[in-house]
Formats: structure tokens, sequence, C-alpha cells
């Protein structure tokens, strides 16, 4: 998902990782990846892309295809 906030990367990392969050305990970790990479994550990091829930590779392909929001912005995909 893309998510823009007032939250640096660290920040949101942080408060993740405090587990207190509403399902916290439906994700295993969350990872950030920079915009510029988003565009060959299928083709360039196929071991990651193999591991997202089909829900997951949805939302990038529409990513990739349909546009990005205006930065600043830091994208985060979340792993289950």
């Amino acid at each position: 998902m893309v998510c823009r906030c007032s939250l640096s990367s660290e920040e949101i990392r942080g408060r993740y990782n405090e587990g207190t969050q509403a399902e916290a305990d439906e994700t295993t970790r969350i990872m950030f990846i920079p915009t510029s990479q988003v565009t060959d994550l299928q083709q360039e990091q196929r071991a990651m892309w193999n591991k997202l829930a089909p829900s997951a590779k949805g939302c990038f392909t529409l990513y990739v295809n349909h546009g990005t929001p205006d930065p600043p912005y830091d994208p985060a995909i979340i792993v289950k």
C-alpha cells in the first residue's frame, strides 16, 4: 500500500514494531521500498514478488500501471 503521512519511515517502523496497532497479529514485518524500485519489482526482486499475497501483487500492478500520487511519501508494503 502507499501511505501518506507526516511521519518518517523510521517513525512508522518504530510504531509498527510496538505491535499495538489494530490487527497487529496479521503481519510479520513491514518493508519500505523506494518508488524507483517499484516499477521493476516483479522482474528484479523475484524472490520478494513470489512471497507477496495476490492482493499485494494487484496493488503493485495498479500502482505501476496507473501512476503514482504526488510526493513526498514513503511507499510501504507489508509482507505476511
